[in-house]
């Protein structure tokens, strides 16, 4: 049986409203068991930290060049009540 979280997944029709192309992926992943993290997994986190404040430092997320068009579409063009939110 899928787990509820699968189940009970739906798209807002404000979001369909305002992108019928919309699509979502869904994974379940079992068996994997959490733990504490270690220092690969901390710097990895740091890394990705530094670089995400780095790119962000000069211009709205939406203008990096890599972001997927979709996404600066979306942040041009913002859910009601979730301003600038991508």
């Amino acid at each position: 049986m899928l787990p509820e979280v699968l189940r009970d997944a739906e798209v807002a029709d404000d979001v369909l409203a305002l992108r019928p192309d919309y699509r979502a992926l869904l994974l379940v992943v079992e068996d994997i068991s959490p733990g504490p993290g270690d220092d690969a997994s901390e710097a990895l986190l740091l890394r990705a930290e530094s670089t995400a404040i780095a790119l962000t430092a000069g211009a709205p997320v939406e203008e990096l060049p890599h972001v997927p068009a979709q996404a600066r579409l979306a942040a041009r063009h913002p859910l009601p009540g979730r301003p600038g939110r991508l």
